[in-house]
């Protein structure tokens, strides 16, 4: 009978191409396997896997084997089994061998197994490459006399990593000499093993030594051995394990003497803790049972310490641990930061037979017995921050926890030191998340939409007490460092419920700060903020309220909107421009106003008379800003090309800050105009156009002109901010010569609500951050949201 297959699948296993030969008589039989291809997981393959059978007077002659693919080596297994009148199995080992690691291993040819119901024997069973050996020989069987041997040679534990999946990896150099009889009644038992030079996923735990026998005087199994670190004992162990008792079954004895734990890191989690340190002192004693252990006793931690990568901070802790039934305890250890500064830390952590945990650490950093301040972030700018820089606190942290559930209370005040960054840029992966899940209903014609609520299994409350000392800075644009940077202080409390809902609450006042305008060399100008000015949050999180106001000082003629016929002989005077802006951080208002608070009458009114029409004034506001003089409001009654003149001085100053090698000339008359645009940055572009058209019955001529700046509040431009000033014609020349104003403009292609971004983006503020629905455009990524830079 042959058969012919093309893929089996068996727990993540695969064969593909299998050949199946089956030939039977009355006096003889013959099987022959064969699969063109074997896959074991993505990393191990092998190629012509075969067992070939030949059966004949209850006789079985069988070889299997494989050819190697890439990572694997070829084998071969080659042997004789006899099944005799009584009932006996007996198998002899034909030349055979393996490959470990690139290394041969052959299996003695000489190798036997017999078994029947009452017997398993291995005679001259042997493993060996070289002077490296795996021994078994001996009985297992119901007579207490019959001894199964076990033996090991200089086994390198690297060999077998390949068999241990990738999680774990091993080195070393493995010996065992031991023994086991009498399984059937009263066990006994006795070995002696060591490893030299263990390591655990590349850390070295050190030379390990563990020895049992069997212990007549009280039937248990004894148990010792120790643990050396550079020839020296760190650690060994004794006592007794009782098999026959199903409850304190177990008497340990462990010793610490100066153990070095830098094996732990082994086990780090990279995003949680890594670099892990210390040296362990003090003795435990184990009693109870193996699956619930008692354990009693004292251990010193001394000069311990681990990394904690997402605050980048380095901790070192030092002090006692006491351990009791059902208890951990720890009062008052010492903890420190990377620069030297210290606290305290208690825990106290309950169980119930090592389950049910019930744990409350406090970390205390207000005690008058320590440092004044405490640093618990050092991080720099990566690619989707939403925050860096470096932070030091004084105050109360506590963590409880019971079930599933985490409460972590925060009680903090900012200390000198404190340097705080909000980078309203940068790039983050968008992809669809869990919120929406489609599953499959019985009728495939529908698709339902589940939605879940999960539980975070932790709150917080947070209280935050913000100094003086603490310098917070916003950044919009970081290669011009168009920015906020302030100081102030408040009270903000941040909380979260179990269902990840977040609510903020406080008053952030500025009493000192700066915010530094920069568009490329076109606007570079440092506003300094009223010390009025604030930032409060009333629920979410996500938005503020904003008060602020900032200023900026300009010395100017006054000449361009003085009305004639005042002549003020090129005296300039010190001008005030006001940014105020209002509303919400995320949707804010904005109003500009001009003072001169040191002029004479004279240019008061003058500039009292900008402030009849907000358009007047925000035109000028603009004019100061970027072409750092006013625009002239009254005819000077020079001729059309002067004042084609004077647009082009002023027009040129202005690419002169864009572009040094960019001008533009005029030789007009009658009515003449132009138009040039620039892309000043990423992010901002100008446009201008203007022209002069010349009085028929006055010398006056009348300037017409359009600016119009554009500034991408995003990368892909589907939110802008536009400064413009336009000339007024046909029934709008009525109203005044010019407008101008400020405007958002929010632009967005979509085909249904689940690619509307911006929809989305306002319901992932009711979202949990894991269900939170973005979306990544085809051609590029999008850039993360960011908030509107309201200073510009």
């Amino acid at each position: 009978m042959d058969v012919n297959v093309e893929t089996v699948l068996y727990h993540g296993m695969a064969l593909n191409s299998i050949k199946l030969e089956n030939r039977f008589d009355s006096t003889k039989a013959s099987i022959f396997y064969q699969a063109d291809r074997g896959k074991m997981n993505d990393s191990v393959q092998i190629r012509n896997i075969y067992i070939d059978s030949y059966v004949k007077n209850n006789s079985f002659i069988t070889n299997l084997g494989w050819d190697g693919d890439k990572l694997i080596e070829p084998a071969l297994f080659a042997f004789k089994t006899i099944v005799d009148g009584d009932k006996n199995v007996m198998t002899e080992f034909e030349p055979s061998f393996f490959f470990l690691k690139g290394n041969k291993w052959e299996i003695n040819p000489n190798s036997k197994i017999l078994y029947n119901s009452e017997l398993i024997q291995l005679t001259k069973f042997k493993i060996f490459h070289e002077d490296h050996i795996v021994s078994l020989d001996g009985k297992i069987s119901k007579n207490p006399k019959d001894w199964f041997n076990f033996y090991v040679q200089d086994f390198d534990l690297a060999d077998i990593n390949g068999l241990l999946g990738g999680d774990i990896t091993l080195g070393g150099i493995l010996n065992i000499d031991g023994g086991v009889a009498d399984v059937y009644n009263n066990i006994r038992f006795q070995s002696i093993s060591d490893i030299k030079n263990f390591v655990v996923n590349g850390e070295l735990v050190g030379d390990l030594m563990v020895g049992t026998e069997w212990d007549k005087t009280n039937n248990s199994i004894g148990l010792l051995g120790n643990l050396k670190r550079d020839k020296k004992e760190t650690f060994r162990f004794d006592g007794n394990y009782w098999l026959e008792k199903e409850t304190d079954n177990i008497n340990l004895n462990l010793s610490f003497d100066y153990t070095d734990i830098s094996f732990l890191n082994a086990f780090e989690d990279p995003e949680l803790y890594t670099q892990i340190e210390g040296i362990l002192d003090g003795d435990l004693h184990v009693t109870g049972e193996l699956t619930n252990p008692v354990v009693d006793g004292k251990l010193d931690i001394l000069m311990a310490g681990v990394m904690v990568p997402m605050f980048n901070v380095g901790f070192g802790f030092s002090g006692g641990v006491d351990f009791g039934d059902d208890e951990i305890i720890v009062n008052h250890m010492d903890l420190f930061d990377q620069e030297g500064n210290r606290a305290f830390a208690n825990m106290q952590i309950y169980h119930e037979d090592w389950s049910n945990f019930n744990y409350d650490v406090t970390l205390d950093m207000e005690d008058p017995r320590m440092s004044d301040k405490f640093l618990v972030m050092n991080t720099v700018y990566e690619e989707g921050s939403y925050y860096y820089g470096k932070a030091y606190i004084s105050g109360i942290v506590n963590i409880f926890g019971y079930d599933e559930l985490v409460q972590i209370t925060v009680d903090a005040t900012t200390e000198k030191g404190t340097e705080l960054v909000l980078p309203l840029y940068g790039t983050s992966e968008l992809e669809e998340t869990s919120f929406i899940q489609f599953v499959e209903p019985e009728d495939t014609s529908k698709t339902e939409i589940q939605k879940e609520i999960e539980r975070m299994g932790m709150t917080l409350d947070m209280k935050f007490h913000v100094t003086k000392d603490a310098k917070v800075t916003i950044v919009f644009e970081p290669v011009y460092e168009d920015q906020i940077v302030s100081r102030g202080e408040g009270d903000i409390e941040i909380a979260m419920d179990d269902y990840g809902e977040m609510t903020m609450y406080g008053k952030y006042h500025i009493l000192d700060g700066m915010y530094n305008m920069r568009m490329k060399t076109l606007v570079r100008e440092d506003f300094v903020i009223d010390p009025t000015s604030n930032i409060s949050w009333s629920r979410s999180p996500y938005d503020a309220n904003i008060d602020i106001k900032a200023e900026f000082l300009r010395n100017l003629d006054l000449q361009d909107i003085t009305p004639p016929p005042g002549d003020r002989g090129g005296r300039k005077d010190e001008i005030t421009g006001i940014l105020i802006m209002s509303n919400t951080l995320m949707s804010p208002k904005l109003k500009f106003n001009i003072e001169a608070r040191k002029a004479d009458q004279e240019g008061k009114d003058a500039i009292a008379a900008l402030k009849v029409k907000d358009d007047m004034l925000t035109k000028q506001f603009f004019a100061i800003l970027v072409l750092q003089r006013f625009i002239p409001i009254y005819g000077s009654g020079q001729s059309g090309s002067g004042a084609m003149a004077l647009i082009e001085d002023q027009m040129n100053a202005l690419f002169d800050a864009i572009s040094g090698d960019l001008k533009i000339s005029a030789n007009l008359s009658g009515t003449k105009g132009f138009k040039v645009q620039k892309q000043v940055s990423d992010n901002i572009s100008v446009s201008v156009s203007g022209g002069v058209v010349e009085g028929s019955s006055e010398s006056a001529s009348s300037i017409v002109g359009d600016v119009r700046v554009e500034y991408k509040l995003n990368d892909d431009g589907s939110f802008t901010l536009n400064f413009f000033n336009e000339s007024n014609t046909g029934a709008d020349a009525n109203q005044g010569g010019f407008t101008q104003g400020v405007s958002m403009h929010y632009q967005e292609t979509f085909d249904d609500a689940r690619e509307f971004k911006l929809l989305q983006g306002f319901l992932n503020i009711f979202r949990t951050k894991e269900n939170d629905v973005e979306y990544r455009d085809e051609d590029k990524a999008n850039k993360r949201k960011t908030p509107i830079p309201v200073e510009s």
